[in-house]
């Protein structure tokens, strides 16, 4: 940054004003004068002196303001950051969790990479230091960035585990991530980066001079994650149009991970480059709540006090508006966000922040296709919709950008339009008033001009008229014959309005049906969930959904948006069934603890391990548990079979994927086996082999049956003669299909 903007008290560009109000401009050199002279001015006296000036006014007076308090701190000389000291070191404990290393510094806190001994993994531990926590505004800061990352659970958000206090320290532990943070790959992927201005740092009015920095809540750290964005790079110089794609498939996970923190009441507020994490695996992990708003939580910061990093503020958030700020400004940072990953250069390239800041609140950002002729149009339809400065005409939500996102990764039309001609001069007048008051007197003379000649032009018009009546009168005998001819049309339009009217009530209905298959949709969705008794009934609504979406696809009906919205529900049908199945065999997850389901399984070590791991015994405590005592001679006391700590879903739904398709079929094969003949009454048996019209039969025989009344194990031969009845039912086809549906018989005793 420039020496000028340096010594400058307040680094406002006062000779590049964009008002066109002379007054506006001396106003504000006598305001930044005042400031530079080591006084405060009166914000008052100031906008009292033109009241129709005030609200143009109080917008440059409010930058003045905000850059004099924080943006001098972001780029100009100031005090050394204080250095944090926790007095931890290493193999100190705090609750659970023994420390290993000091791994990164922020403005509220020390990360330490840590081991949690009970679950044998690492994880990263940030600690409030004891001389912050006697501060409220601070422990506050630190409570809400620990309750925001700890709302949300999402496959793409850096996961909390625990959140505690011990003897006085202040901590949460999350998951350790191994990587780095996409700034890297900015940086990499740049050809001609700018000079950086607070790209790594965010930006708090409350916070203290010593608070430096956030990196994050999960810190990158040493060995091979460094080489998770070399691939991109590369590929960013061999190979534009594939880098692009890969830049919008990140975009698309970070905004479905925003939305997800969104509908959990929860806004970033601090998108950028440097607060995604991207692993090996080229996974990215959105990182870093610390100025995260809580809707239904207290606000941290002041009214008026801008948040975040200024390159990637929002224009309501730059301005330090809470009125307008909601979530709709982490669209907007996001997108700010994937420009520069795709092109290499910030979306506004100033380096001085008075000028960067003006670049943000008043001028549109230059298309990427400016950089590159090649860049995908739709592409930069999406990015540049999510820029739009007002937050009405951005996406409503992030899930609707991560939509958009995807129908460019798959080739299909998104839904995102260019600016018209009419809109985007709109948006020039709003933030050019005077410009257009003086275009608007401009007008009204030419008006007034036009008017006279009008008079002058009167008199040869009605001579016009005179000569024209009278043609008019020849040509009334024409006309006699062709009101013969127009009612012939007439009655001919009657009936083509009958049809019309008739094809009307037919896309009616049409839609009515779509409607209907709609409501189903939400239903299963919204009132029954992933997880319950209902997941049957679930199931029957989604097939039903699927089934209508499929009939109304296939009745051709031509209107192109009422067929994506049937393909797109189709497609979510389709996913929510395939995810119901999924969950449904991760339920036979812990038959894979059994040595004799493992062989029938074929299952290879790292499988096995795995399965371990999933399924840990506890260690054994109290008395009695160690070896036995050798002065007594007695065995140790029988303590029953080993028992097993049950994991979630999420993890036995990762061993079912671990598995072979092979291998998966026979474990469900197994797996019904022996929940026969219960079986008969779940929906995974019953829609594939088409059994509801016997469903009542069903029912019968395993309520006459006295098999559910033997002792536990139950009496094999009553259950397989409850089996053959019902099997007795099936016509041929359903016969083979139970056959083949059941697989051969899983005998562990032999």
């Amino acid at each position: 940054m420039n020496r000028a903007a340096n010594d400058s008290s307040v680094p406002f560009p006062i000779d590049s004003d964009p008002s066109d109000d002379p007054r506006v401009l001396a106003l504000v050199k006598e305001y930044q004068a005042e400031w530079e002279a080591g006084r405060r001015p009166d914000r008052g006296a100031y906008l009292s002196r033109h009241p129709e000036l005030a609200p143009l006014l109080g917008v440059y007076l409010d930058s003045i303001d905000m850059l004099r308090s924080g943006v001098q701190a972001l780029s100009g000389p100031g005090p050394r950051a204080q250095r944090l000291e926790t007095g931890l070191r290493r193999g100190d404990r705090l609750g659970e969790f023994e420390l290993v290393r000091e791994i990164g510094r922020g403005g509220m806190g020390v990360v330490y990479e840590a081991r949690q001994p009970a679950l044998n993994r690492r994880v990263a531990v940030k600690v409030l230091p004891a001389a912050f926590a006697a501060d409220r505004t601070r422990l506050q800061r630190f409570t809400v960035e620990a309750q925001a990352a700890a709302a949300v659970a999402h496959p793409h958000i850096v996961a909390v585990y625990a959140v505690g206090e011990d003897r006085g320290v202040h901590y949460y532990a999350m998951r350790l991530v191994d990587g780095v943070s996409l700034d890297t790959l900015a940086a990499g992927a740049s050809t001609a980066p700018p000079a950086p201005l607070g790209e790594t740092r965010s930006y708090a009015p409350a916070a203290d001079p010593s608070d430096g920095p956030g990196r994050g809540y999960a810190v990158p750290v040493p060995g091979p994650a460094g080489a998770a964005v070399a691939p991109l790079v590369a590929l960013s110089k061999s190979d534009r149009g594939a880098y692009y794609r890969e830049i919008a498939r990140l975009g698309s996970q970070v905004a479905r991970a925003l939305d997800h923190a969104h509908q959990c009441g929860v806004v970033h507020r601090d998108v950028k480059p440097a607060n995604l994490l991207l692993d090996t695996h080229g996974h990215v992990w959105v990182t870093d709540f610390g100025l995260a708003q809580l809707v239904d939580g207290p606000a941290v910061t002041h009214t008026g006090g801008a948040v975040g990093t200024l390159r990637y503020m929002s224009p309501e958030q730059a301005a330090g508006d809470r009125r307008r700020l909601d979530h709709r400004t982490d669209v907007y940072s996001l997108a700010a966000t994937v420009y520069e990953l795709a092109t290499g250069r910030p979306a506004f390239p100033a380096e001085e922040p008075a000028v960067l800041l003006r670049q943000i609140t008043n001028d549109d950002p230059a298309p990427p296709s400016a950089g590159d002729p090649a860049f995908p149009r739709d592409f930069e339809t999406v990015l540049l919709k999510a820029l739009q400065k007002e937050p009405r005409d951005r996406y409503a939500t992030a899930r609707e950008l991560a939509d958009d996102l995807d129908r460019f990764l798959a080739g299909r039309p998104v839904l995102a339009r260019r600016p018209s001609v009419w809109d985007r001069s709109k948006r020039w007048a709003g933030r050019h008033p005077a410009t257009v008051a003086t275009g608007l007197v401009s007008l009204v003379v030419v008006v007034i001009a036009s008017s006279v000649a009008t008079v002058l032009v009167a008199g040869e018009q009605a001579e016009t008229r005179r000569t024209f009546s009278a043609l008019q009168t020849a040509r009334q005998e024409a006309d006699k014959h062709a009101r013969a001819e127009e009612q012939a049309r007439t009655e001919a339009d009657a009936a083509a309005r009958a049809e019309h009217e008739r094809a009307n009530e037919a896309n009616r209905r049409f839609l009515h049906a779509k409607e209907l298959g709609d409501l189903v949709l939400r239903i299963s969705e919204e009132e029954m969930g992933t997880a319950g008794p209902l997941q049957g009934p679930r199931r029957r609504l989604l097939l039903a959904a699927l089934e209508n979406s499929r009939q109304l696809l296939a009745g051709g009906h031509t209107d192109p948006k009422v067929r994506a919205d049937l393909t797109r529900v189709v497609a979510r049908v389709e996913s929510l069934l395939a995810d119901q199945d999924l969950r449904w065999e991760a339920h036979s997850a812990f038959l894979m603890k059994d040595p004799q389901v493992r062989a029938e399984l074929k299952l290879t070590p790292d499988q096995v391990r795995q399965v371990d791991q999933a399924f840990p015994a506890p260690p054994e405590k109290g008395p009695g548990k160690g070896p036995p005592d050798k002065g007594s001679g007695k065995p140790p006391p029988d303590r029953g079979p080993p028992r097993f700590f049950d994991p979630n879903m999420d993890v036995k739904i990762e061993l079912i994927r671990s598995l072979t398709a092979q291998q998966r079929v026979r474990l469900h094969q197994i797996s019904l086996q022996i929940r026969l003949p219960w079986v008969f009454n779940d929906p995974e048996v019953l829609e594939p082999l088409k059994l509801y019209p016997l469903r009542q039969q069903i029912r019968q025989i395993l309520a006459d049956e006295p098999w559910k009344k033997q002792p536990p194990g139950g009496d094999k031969d009553a259950r397989a003669r409850v089996v053959e009845r019902i099997v007795e039912l099936f016509t041929p086809e359903q016969k083979a299909a139970w056959e083949e549906f059941i697989g051969k018989p899983f005998n562990p005793n032999h």
